[in-house]
């Protein structure tokens, strides 16, 4: 799925003696959240995993519960790589193991 650039919004402020250059490029919130949802269904967290992720103004939260910290690495840094997103908010918390006795 290829997006056109009218779907996106772009906030332009140009440096001229002492302004400031600003721009954002803003992609849209349900496109970031299928894009981020993608990568990170591709870490193979696996099937215990449950990630919740949402998105708001280019910000990600992932929330949920994983087996193992070393997916928290893998899936912040899928969810860091997708194009669009500002910053990922970490709320997930590794499942506490059972002890079968």
């Amino acid at each position: 799925m290829v997006d056109s650039p009218s779907k996106h919004l772009f906030l332009l402020v140009l440096l001229f003696r002492g302004v400031v250059i600003m721009a954002i490029n803003q992609i849209p919130d349900k496109t970031l959240l299928q894009k981020v949802d993608q990568c990170v269904q591709r870490t193979g967290t696996g099937s215990q995993s449950r990630v919740k992720i949402s998105v708001s103004r280019g910000e990600v939260t992932l929330k949920g519960t994983i087996q193992y910290e070393m997916q928290r690495h893998n899936i912040m840094r899928a969810a860091n790589r997708v194009a669009g997103v500002r910053r990922v908010i970490d709320q997930l918390t590794v499942e506490a193991k059972r002890k079968n006795f």
